[in-house]
């Protein structure tokens, strides 16, 4: 049930309690409503100060510092003066001295060094959202009880601070109140951290609900907050309003017992009392270093005597009360009569319940009956006769006194942060009790013109006071105060905010700048309180008064590195300057230059001074002044009035290179020049006087001397050198009007610059066929500092000079002279010789025969080169003509071969290469190819004949066609082991050779790869030999791999005839083979050992032995020899029986092996013989393979086998009498295994 602490003496004193009160901003845990940007700001509550931002430097330091500053605070209903008040001023209701109050006591343990500000609340109407006011109270006003002084701020960080709380808002809940306090805590917590750098640490004293309202703020605050003190405070809730529940819970209602209070509703809230006590129990840490402490107050029956007595004889005291007072006054004397009358509440409650009983009775209300006769109607079972019990067992013997466990408006437990009925209490409280007897009912009373029940008495209980002082820790804060001087500039980081102090001495408009910040402008009046004057963003400009004190205060948003200056806004201008000083006035003017150097200054008629303590009397100065250094200037009028003063301020007048200035003044003369250039440059100083000893002097423009010129003659010179842009002044020891200067640049920094280039010389050489801008420049330490064109305008046939332009004919006479006459140093000429234009032109052509040619574009008397080739030998050699065949200074072997250019010489005149006049790169030819390294990324390159026959001088390598390649009668037949790809291209070549007995084709065997390439070949031969030979397009043999290759027929062929039986039959054939029997030929290769894949034969053969479209012969293990895929035939064969058995295939003529796969023939094989009488002659063929001993799959015999044209001999075609066709026919395989 909700456990109602009923109390009982409450029944006759609660109306005439006061008490806390509070205010403030709303929280995250204890209130609702938005979080204040301040209040995040202030507030520590994390140790490793993560939202702190750079408050503190060191946790450790920070949380073990001395508080700076101590609130007290007063409860519900309550007022500031509660705390400190004379019952003979204003009847007590105002902050004034007393001897027991806490503030005098910490006055006194400080020796006088602690400020007190009275902060008093403003309602606005919100709950959430407050104003407040300060008043700032010298220790003189408080003891004499005079009013605080109004001030805007926390002004005075120099002593402890004591800061007296007041609530607008004081009957209202405690988050109202707490919103109301901590909006205070977090204006002075930010206003103290401008002062001193860091937030204040807190000690908080608070009376009643001032203590909720505090351990409110610590919990939310726990490392700001160093100390918490509470009297009397209702942790866990008050006899007044669970007295109002408890009557209106038993259906009894009265119009003085009404409790119409929204704090005491707050107050006797459980859950939010609870929600308070569990925010402190997660808040209070072990990091924590806070020093709590709950003072706990009892009632004896000898101060509720010394009550009613008082009440008897000073009812007039308590006229506001008096209605109250006249009616209850005997019922207290009752409850004073029930306990004397109840001895047996020494050992029990009992008696005391039913004593309790007896008063309500002298109400009318029967307590039990209402309790236990409406329990369940009512109390609908929430209460029971043991609870009753419970709940009014207040009273206790302690020393053999009675003692009300009560401070007759709160219950011990509750005061001491127990009671909850969750049975959880506050943590990390220290707890103190003491018993309030007739000793403590004096007339220092905290709450004027109210009974002195317990509860009123303990705010200046001297008890309690000395304990509390006793108990602080009161330090004393460090200020962080900038103090401001004219022109004063420099960084801070900002954390809410910074403080900043100026005294001014002479008068004078300033402006104070802090980008991004809140710039708040104070005044400190005549009571040294600061009031605000000026509020701006960013700057803020004010004519300030001399003799007064300032403070501006810079607010910012977030934690930001801000640059801060303040500057003097009266400027002493070039120029006139019309000054006016009011009588017995200071003022101060500003004079800054952007250059170091002297200046003069005029003053029509006082003596000014100036920063650096130079005085100016009436007259003309020259002064020097520092760049970008302020000069001050101090005008004081000590007249009874105002003067007027003109004042001037000029530069000296400058010279040029060639001209001298004169100033002429009442003391000196004075002549200023500036180095133009971007670095050091000499100078030569001519001076000429007429007569007499005479000096001047050249000053640097930091005032430093450089040097001196003395002569007793009439001239003198002196070298001196200036940094980059410095400027010197000279001046004269003499106002001599006839004193004259020269300044000029030393002439042997003079050059010629052509285009980009800078020349050390007179004479140079230029190549013809180009323009040049040309131009006299000034030279030091090798860097050009100013330039001047020549403008002497000059051209013939070969050049045209105009406006520093040089313009070279191309068809200029080569070794012809041109002359430039500067305007500057007409004795500094400049010779050009004309020269080649690097005109040459030259390249190689890398065919059959490698040749290189050139072109001079001029006549020339010879060009002189040298050949480099791979193997380290040198050719130098020197031409007259266009062009030279190399081929045979390269070297049969990979590598290549370098063409140097040396020189070429024209006119006599020789121009090397690799200069402005001749610059071309070497050429480089490749000794086998037209390129390439071999690699698979990059093969070698063929585009002629030349090319491919190297082939076989780096074999094994890769190779590509880059173009259609001839080769002629193409004889060397040699093996390819590399890889060479046509690259889509074709080549042409014709073989007739006879008595040959190798293999042949365009290679004699291929070991390596051969793909995408047509050939379009003529091959012819008649060997007669026993020895077996093998013919094809690609290769006579392939032991490697031929893919997506073409043999196409070749145009032009030659025709081959045979005759037989005295008739000539023509053939026009590709390949043919005469005589031979032993011989295997085919369109592709003669004999078939590798891989043959998507390949075409078109071409014609004609001969003997084994002939087959794609391949004479074929043999391997079907897939990586052997093996022939999707390659067909279109090309038709002309077969010549002989006295062998031989084979003839429309794809192959003999598989021994291997595997044929997708292969068609589309051509006519024509066959024909002589007469054989041989019965075991036998040929095989057929339109696919004419012997198969393989695999063949996927064919297709489109091509057809027809007889010969020549002669039958007894009804045979071609052969004898005897049955020879057993294996030739018209048929896919003619011999089957």
């Amino acid at each position: 049930m909700k456990h109602l602490k009923f109390k009982f003496f409450i029944v006759v004193i609660f109306l005439f309690v006061a008490v806390a009160g509070f205010y403030g901003n709303s929280l995250d845990v204890f209130a609702a409503g938005t979080v204040d940007n301040l209040h995040s700001q202030t507030k520590i509550y994390n140790s490793n100060n993560t939202d702190y931002f750079d408050g503190c430097e060191n946790y450790a330091d920070y949380v073990n510092s001395a508080p700076t500053i101590t609130v007290l605070t007063h409860g519900l209903g309550s007022k500031a003066y509660y705390w400190s008040n004379d019952y003979s001023i204003s009847n007590g209701r105002k902050l004034a001295y007393n001897s027991n109050s806490l503030i005098n006591k910490i006055y006194e343990d400080l020796d006088g060094q602690m400020t007190l500000y009275l902060a008093e609340g403003i309602d606005k109407g919100s709950s959430v959202d407050f104003d407040f006011e300060l008043k700032k109270y010298s220790y003189e006003d408080y003891i004499n009880s005079n009013d605080g002084k109004p001030t805007s701020v926390i002004d005075d960080v120099s002593k402890h601070i004591v800061i007296v709380f007041n609530s607008s808002v004081a009957d209202s809940s405690n988050y109202t109140v707490y919103n109301e306090f901590h909006t205070i805590l977090d204006n002075i917590s930010a206003q103290y951290k401008n002062l001193t750098g860091v937030l204040p640490r807190f000690n908080l004293v608070g009376h009643s609900r001032g203590g909720i309202t505090n351990i409110m703020y610590a919990a939310e605050h726990p490392y700001n907050v160093a100390s918490v003190f509470s009297l009397g405070t209702p942790y866990s809730g008050s006899a007044l309003g669970e007295l109002e529940i408890l009557l209106g819970m038993m259906g009894y209602t009265d119009e003085n017992y009404v409790v119409d209070n929204e704090g005491v509703e707050s107050i006797m809230n459980e859950e939010e009392l609870q929600n308070i006590r569990n925010a402190w129990n997660s808040a209070y840490t072990a990091d924590v270093n806070m020093n709590v402490v709950a003072y706990g107050s009892m009632t004896s029956i000898h101060l509720l005597r010394a009550l009613i007595e008082d009440i008897e004889v000073n009812c007039e005291k308590y006229e506001y009360y008096g209605a109250i007072i006249n009616d209850y006054s005997d019922l207290i004397n009752s409850v004073i009569n029930i306990i004397d009358d109840c001895p047996g509440l020494t050992s029990t409650t009992l008696n005391f319940v039913d004593g309790l009983a007896r008063i309500f009775n002298d109400f009318g209300i029967d307590l039990f009956d209402i309790l236990f006769t409406k329990i369940n109607s009512n109390l609908e079972g929430k209460i029971t006769y043991e609870e009753v019990r419970d709940v009014l067992g207040l009273v206790n013997v302690i020393n053999n006194e009675i003692v009300i466990m009560d401070d007759l408006f709160i219950d011990l437990n509750s005061q001491l942060g127990y009671g909850f009925e969750d049975g959880i209490s506050y943590n990390g409280f220290k707890r103190y009790t003491k018993i309030f007897g007739a000793a403590d009912y004096t007339d220092n009373r905290a709450i004027p013109e109210q009974p002195g029940i317990v509860h009123n008495l303990e705010i200046m209980n001297e008890t309690y006071m000395n304990d509390i002082a006793n108990s602080l820790v009161l330090g004393v804060p460090t200020s962080s105060i900038v103090e401001l001087s004219d022109d004063f500039n420099a960084a801070y980081t900002f954390n809410l905010g910074k403080a900043f102090s100026f005294t001014t001495e002479y008068a004078g408009t300033r402006k104070f700048t802090a980008n991004g910040g809140t710039i708040t402008l104070y005044q400190y009046d005549a009571n040294n309180c600061a009031q605000p004057i000026k509020i701006e963003q960013n700057t803020l400009t004010y004519e300030y008064d001399r003799h007064i004190q300032y403070l501006l205060v810079v607010d910012v948003d977030s934690i930001n590195n801000i640059g801060v200056s303040f500057s003097l806004e009266d400027k002493m201008g070039f120029g006139d300057n019309v000054v006016e000083i009011d009588m017995n006035d200071r003022k101060v003017y500003k004079m800054t230059v952007s250059t170091s150097g002297y200046y003069l200054i005029s003053v029509s008629n006082m003596k000014i001074s100036l920063s650096g303590a130079t005085y100016i009397a009436k007259g003309e100065y020259y002064v020097y002044l520092k760049a970008n250094t302020p000069k001050y200037m101090y005008f004081t009028n000590t007249a009874d009035y105002s003067i007027t003063v003109n004042v001037g301020v000029y530069e000296p007048n400058e010279i040029d290179l060639n001209q001298s200035t004169q100033i002429t003044n009442s003391s000196q003369k004075v002549m200023k020049y500036s180095n133009p250039y971007n670095s050091s440059m000499a100078y030569k100083l001519d001076i000429n006087w007429s007569g007499g000893i005479k000096y001047a002097t050249v000053y640097n423009s930091n005032g430093s001397t450089i040097g001196s010129v003395t002569t007793s003659g009439t001239s003198n010179t002196y070298s001196f050198t200036l940094g980059a842009k410095q400027t010197c002044y000279v001046v004269y020891s003499s106002i001599d009007s006839s004193i004259s200067s020269n300044l000029y640049i030393n002439p042997s920094q003079l050059r010629w610059k052509i285009d980009s280039k800078v020349y050390d010389a007179n004479r140079i050489q230029l190549p013809r066929g180009d323009t040049y801008t040309i131009e006299l420049v000034v030279l030091y330490n090798g860097t050009i500092v100013d330039y001047s064109s020549p403008y002497v305008n000059t051209s013939s046939t070969n050049f045209v000079f105009s406006n520093n332009m040089l313009s070279i004919s191309e068809k200029a006479l080569i070794g012809y002279d041109i002359t430039i006459y500067p305007t500057l140093a007409p004795d500094y000429l400049l010779t050009v010789q004309i020269g080649y234009g690097n005109e040459f032109s030259w390249y190689v052509s890398n065919g059959n025969n490698v040749t290189l040619s050139w072109n001079v574009n001029a006549t020339y008397d010879k060009i002189n080169f040298s050949i480099v080739n791979s193997n380290g030998t040198t050719y130098p050699l020197s031409k007259n003509a266009n062009q030279f065949d190399i081929t045979s200074y390269l070297p049969t072997r990979l590598g290549t071969t370098k063409i140097k250019l040396n020189n070429i010489v024209i006119n006599g005149i020789t121009f090397n290469n690799g200069t402005d006049f001749l610059n071309v790169n070497d050429k480089t030819v490749d000794n086998l190819f037209a390129g390439g390294n071999g690699t698979s990324s990059s093969p070698y390159q063929i585009t002629h004949k030349r090319h491919f026959g190297n082939i076989s001088v780096a074999n094994g390598k890769y190779y590509i066609l880059k173009n259609n390649l001839s080769l002629g009668n193409w004889t060397n037949f040699f093996e390819l082991k590399g890889t060479l790809d046509g690259n889509d291209k074709q080549i042409l070549m014709t073989s007739y050779i006879d008595n040959y007995v190798g293999d042949m084709g365009l290679f004699s065997k291929n070991k390596g790869t051969i793909k995408n390439l047509t050939l379009k070949a003529n091959i012819s031969t008649t060997v007669s030999t026993t020895n077996w030979i093998n013919i094809g397009g690609f290769a006579g043999v392939n032991e490697g791999k031929i893919d997506n290759c073409y043999m196409e027929s070749y145009i032009g062929r030659d025709n081959h005839s045979h005759t037989k039986s005295g008739n000539t039959h023509v053939y026009v054939v590709d390949i043919y083979v005469g005589t031979i029997n032993t011989v295997r030929i085919g369109g592709i290769t003669g004999y078939n050992k590798g891989i043959i894949t998507n390949c075409r034969n078109y071409s014609s053969i004609y001969g003997r032995g084994d002939i087959g479209g794609i391949a004479g012969k074929s043999e391997g293990d079907g897939s990586s020899t052997g093996y022939i895929y999707n390659s067909d035939n279109y090309g038709r064969i002309y077969y010549l029986w002989s006295s062998e058995n031989r084979s003839i295939g429309g794809i192959v003529g003999y598989q021994v092996s291997g595997t044929i796969d997708l292969c068609y023939n589309y051509a006519i094989i024509s066959y024909d013989s002589d007469k054989i009488e041989n019965s075991a002659i036998k040929p095989c063929m057929g339109r696919i393979v004419g012997h198969k001993c393989g695999t063949v799959t996927r064919y297709n015999e489109l091509g057809e086998v027809k007889t010969g044209e020549l002669f039958k001999y007894d009804g045979f075609l071609g052969i004898g009498s005897y049955n020879q066709l057993e294996y030739a026919g018209d048929r896919a395989f003619g011999k089957n295994g």
